[in-house]
């Protein structure tokens, strides 16, 4: 099973997000039930690892916070894109979400994460893209921003690859209510 953590967002900020699609020719625009926050990419894991993995994050200990959504970019920063997202306000609880979830999952024995977490919403995956059309879209969009929502969930995803593209489904919530869990 290939797994994933990550944070849903609320159906407005989704729909918000769906409309900024189009403006790069041959960009793959996820669609509005696939937009979320990636938090720990795990991989792929065996079934007595998935439930490991389930306890090691239910007993993760963190409050809810409020996130909004804060302007776009693109990966890589410097060189050809390969992919247009939006960004978050403060990412200072996502951060240290993130940084809970990494321990937490590397205690099991799973690697530690060892790219630079930049949190964000990949809103599309360019192939080949005309540098002209991606600075147009981030100057269009530069502006963008959402009102803060509630983050009360992180969620574990699994997906499953296809030549239509990966489907993603939600195999468990953890609450983040600040209490230990076990």
């Amino acid at each position: 099973m290939r797994l994933f953590v990550g944070l849903g967002l609320p159906e407005n900020v989704a729909f918000t997000l769906e409309l900024l699609r189009g403006g790069i020719h041959g960009a793959r625009w996820e669609p509005k039930d696939k937009l979320h926050l990636t938090l720990r990419y795990i991989g792929e894991v065996d079934g007595g690892m998935v439930g490991r993995v389930r306890r090691a994050l239910a007993s993760i200990d963190a409050d809810p916070f409020s996130m909004a959504i804060r302007g776009v970019g693109h990966f890589p920063p410097r060189g050809k894109p390969r992919s247009v997202w939006a960004g978050i306000d403060d990412a200072t609880p996502v951060a240290d979400l993130h940084e809970r979830i990494d321990d937490a999952l590397t205690d099991l024995g799973l690697a530690p994460d060892r790219r630079n977490f930049a949190p964000h919403i990949t809103l599309a995956r360019l192939r080949d893209p005309s540098s002209h059309e991606v600075a147009e879209f981030l100057t269009r969009h530069a502006l963008l921003s959402s009102p803060p929502f509630r983050v009360e969930a992180f969620l574990l995803y699994s997906s499953i690859r296809s030549p239509k593209g990966s489907k993603y489904a939600v195999e468990a919530a953890f609450p983040l209510d600040g209490r230990t869990r076990g």
